[in-house]
């Protein structure tokens, strides 16, 4: 198991983050967003803002089924998607995988609609440090992926490590500039 740390690895210096992690099939991307942590998880709760926060341009939008804000563990929402690599526009199903108001939500992407094992999570940290400061942490892991054939040919971090300090960046752009 591998770790590294952006104050330690070369790779890894100048990113966009206080901290950027990996370790193992675990990546974490930290920063210090100046808002309550209340604004910050009301972006994340709402799947229409989830498009703001993907520097890669894959995500467009949510599915008219999913514009509900999420609000408890098992609740689902649907993504439009593009990427090339995918064949174009494709369609995301997601399930909630920790649900906790104003300090943590997590959701896996589903198999279906595409030919893709579960087990990938996104999960975003709230962590108040006072009233007006936040420590947010995204983090990005493959360790319930347990498909042999399909971890061969895929790469840990599946994206490179800027889309995720730059999602980080852009949910701090957001809740700042409100």
């Amino acid at each position: 198991m591998t770790s590294a740390n952006v104050n330690d690895d070369p790779d890894l210096e100048g990113k966009d983050a206080q901290s950027v992690t990996l370790e193992g099939l675990t990546l974490s991307v930290n920063r210090l967003v100046q808002a309550p942590a209340s604004e910050i998880f009301a972006i994340l709760r709402n799947p229409l803002r989830h498009a703001e926060l993907d520097p890669k341009g894959m995500n467009r939008a949510p599915q008219a089924d999913s514009s509900d804000l999420i609000g408890a563990l098992g609740d689902e929402f649907t993504l439009n998607m593009f990427a090339e690599s995918e064949g174009g526009d494709y369609v995301m199903k997601n399930i909630v995988t920790r649900y906790e108001r104003d300090s943590a939500i997590a959701w896996k992407p589903q198999s279906e609609p595409r030919d893709m094992p579960l087990g990938q999570q996104w999960t975003w940290l709230v962590e108040a440090v006072d009233d007006a400061s936040t420590s947010v942490t995204l983090v990005y892991d493959w360790e319930d992926i347990t498909e042999e054939e399909w971890l061969a040919n895929n790469t840990f971090p599946h994206f490179p490590i800027e889309t995720f300090t730059e999602s980080v960046a852009a949910l701090a752009s957001a809740v700042e500039r409100a």
